[in-house]
């Protein structure tokens, strides 16, 4: 008895295992990676050891490009780069009318093919992170990663793993970079991707990792779970980004859409992503209740996301690139940095938990 008390004394020394997750957003990754770079200024992180506060990054769509560039020590102010030098070639297609008298002849034009071509991404994606492979990535930096996207083969969810458990060997050769133009592959809005399968034989297709879990706290939870012990604190700190005012009034609403009232089907993408982001918070939220509850310390602290305004609405699509959406998004970003580190400042329990993660013990 004494023996494993002894033992359990000295397995409950660990230090907690911490935890990033990033929601996807297309071009409002930009928030994502600046209100990183306003919390390592106030953590004073150097730009390029942020990643390394962290045990697991786990990203969706623009998330996982965030996850995969911080997992090969980018910094995020040179993530935020991409977005803002790259983003509107990337987004280079006519983005979707207001006007529901342009939306026909919009319609005709992507008729067969995506909004946005995937060339420009994926030579932007070259550029910064070269072809390191998962496996490469674990080796030289030792921060796990996961990325979601979706298997067309048979719509089944897909997770990218590096090699951080010793089962998991199947993405050792995957690039960074095909992951990264698998996970953000949304449908309308950029072609899916094709690239090799498990055994090297048939390819696989994918598309974004969004339409099953765009908030990918879930998964970055029930990973920590498995590799962690059983007496080890977990501390996640989840970051989104700003949705466009959303919701109806019930009275007005037009309840026989078709085509042009779901604006060609973009409508009902952003309301899945919305809706299950939301949803996967509260769900993760309450599991980490229940595990504390049962002796499993888990600890989740969500970003502050301040509401925008409707007028603020009009610059927040997936694909605005344009020079009003890149200074909202980054004005949005210090704001919302400024008040998440509030809690450190009048140290709160959530201010102790930063503290611990970023390094500030």
């Amino acid at each position: 008895m004494q023996n494993r008390e002894n033992k359990m004394e000295i397995v409950s020394k660990k230090p907690p295992f911490k935890v990033l997750s990033i929601d996807g957003g297309g071009i409002r990754g930009l928030y994502s990676a600046e209100l990183l770079t306003g919390l390592a200024a106030r953590f004073k992180i150097p730009a390029d050891k942020i990643g390394a506060c962290f045990d697991l990054i786990a990203g969706t769509s623009t998330g996982g490009l965030l996850a995969a560039g911080l997992c090969a020590n980018k910094s995020p102010s040179v993530l935020s780069r991409l977005y803002k030098e790259k983003g509107a070639d990337i987004f280079s297609g006519t983005p979707m009318p207001e006007s529901k008298w342009k939306l026909p002849l919009w319609m005709i034009k992507h008729f067969r093919k995506a909004i946005h071509p995937s060339d420009n991404l994926r030579l932007s994606l070259n550029e910064l992170l070269g072809s390191q492979t998962f496996e490469e990535i674990y080796e030289r930096n030792r921060i796990a990663l996961c990325m979601t996207a979706v298997n067309m083969l048979d719509h089944s969810p897909r997770i990218f793993k590096t090699p951080h458990m010793s089962e998991y060997d199947r993405d050792n050769n995957m690039t960074l970079t095909d992951a990264c133009l698998a996970t953000s592959a949304a449908p309308l809005y950029l072609p899916l991707h094709r690239m090799s399968s498990d055994s090297g034989n048939i390819p696989n297709v994918y598309a974004d990792g969004g339409l099953w879990m765009n908030n990918p706290a879930p998964v970055a939870l029930i990973e920590a779970l498995k590799m962690t012990d059983p007496s080890q604190e977990i501390m996640i700190f989840s970051v989104g980004n700003p949705n466009p005012v959303a919701g109806v009034n019930p009275a007005s609403i037009r309840l026989n859409k078709g085509l042009f009232g779901w604006r060609a089907g973009a409508l009902p993408l952003e309301l899945s992503m919305n809706a299950q982001a939301q949803a996967a918070n509260h769900l993760s939220s309450q599991l980490s209740d229940q595990l504390t509850k049962m002796g499993r310390k888990v600890t989740i602290i969500r970003a502050t996301q301040s509401p925008v305004s409707a007028e603020q609405s009009k610059y927040l699509g997936l694909d605005n690139a344009s020079e009003r959406s890149l200074s909202l998004l980054t004005s949005l970003a210090e704001k919302d940095a400024s008040e998440t580190y509030k809690a450190v400042q009048k140290n709160t329990a959530d201010g102790v938990i930063l503290k611990q993660i970023f390094n500030q013990n």
